[in-house]
């Protein structure tokens, strides 16, 4: 019990630290007398991206035992994986079309979610690429699957937890804009549950973070072609 109550603490702390770590360096690099925000733009792309990649290596060395064995199994029984992740991505794609369908329906709006992508692609490109596609995919997938998944037993119990507060956390911000964005957190939750009996069927992280990398990259690329960037 005591286990899981420290992994349920750790899942907290992690949790925060992801919504918080980035705007905690920039302000303590301020402090020192480094001023992200006024370098030019190629130094501000790098000085961002190198700190998504210390909270990586955050995550990384708490996980590494785990997160090494898993990416040798992953690429040892590549097909396997691939092929079982494959089928439940798009089983997740067609859920969160038609609940996406249903609530705009209902709500003719957009989630803010996706909106707030498109304007970081039109005004920071590289870094958005970085971190929608890369950043996101590993750090959720270790933070919400792999992490929580050591507080639960029960399979049901994980998938559903894990895919709602993964629905949660990208509408977090959307709190006070109105019920028609929360309503958001039901198509990414339903893709987080996808993600974690992914996770769980396989005990293998890296099924999810692939198939979390490929359906962020499809929308990052369509999107950048819809805001004129490619």
């Amino acid at each position: 019990m005591n286990k899981k109550i420290n992994n349920f603490m750790l899942f907290i702390g992690l949790f925060f630290m992801d919504l918080l770590y980035s705007s905690l360096v920039v302000a303590l690099l301020q402090i020192a007398g480094i001023n992200i925000m006024k370098m030019s733009l190629s130094m501000k792309y790098v000085s961002l991206i190198l700190i998504d990649i210390s909270f990586m290596l955050i995550l990384y060395f708490i996980y590494r035992k785990d997160i090494n064995n898993e990416f040798r199994s992953y690429f040892r029984s590549f097909k396997k994986y691939f092929t079982f992740g494959f089928k439940f991505w798009l089983f997740g794609l067609v859920l969160m079309i038609v609940s996406n369908l249903i609530i705009q329906h209902v709500y003719p709006v957009g989630a803010s979610n996706e909106e707030a992508v498109q304007e970081s692609l039109k005004m920071f490109p590289v870094y958005t690429v970085f971190a929608s596609c890369i950043f996101a995919p590993f750090v959720e997938e270790v933070i919400f699957r792999k992490c929580l998944g050591k507080v639960f037993n029960n399979d049901i119990l994980f998938i559903v937890v894990s895919g709602f507060l993964f629905g949660f956390a990208h509408t977090l911000a959307s709190i006070g804009m109105g019920l028609n964005q929360m309503l958001y957190i039901i198509p990414y939750g339903l893709f987080g549950c996808v993600f974690a009996y992914m996770y769980r069927k396989t005990n293998n992280i890296f099924t999810s973070v692939m198939f979390h990398f490929i359906h962020n990259s499809i929308l990052v690329t369509l999107s950048l072609l819809s805001v004129g960037v490619i």
